[in-house]
């Protein structure tokens, strides 16, 4: 977390920044920059830890956000 930490509000940080690890950059950008010659292509996917019942609880908060 010291080295590779991803800041937040009050400088405290959370999670892992995987380009800080593997190519010493803090952004994409920063990245894109460095290695010009390199043709990217990205996609992103957010994993949680399954939880019993909790796509019945998001779907009743969605159902009540629409009405």
């Amino acid at each position: 977390m010291e080295v590779a930490g991803i800041p937040v509000m009050d400088d405290s940080k959370i999670g892992l920044n995987i380009l800080k690890i593997l190519f010493d950059v803090d952004s994409v950008e920063e990245l894109r920059e460095r290695y010009t010659q390199v043709k990217y292509d990205a996609s992103m996917d957010e994993t949680y830890p399954r939880v019993k019942g909790a796509k019945k609880a998001l779907a009743e908060e969605r159902y009540v956000k629409k009405m």
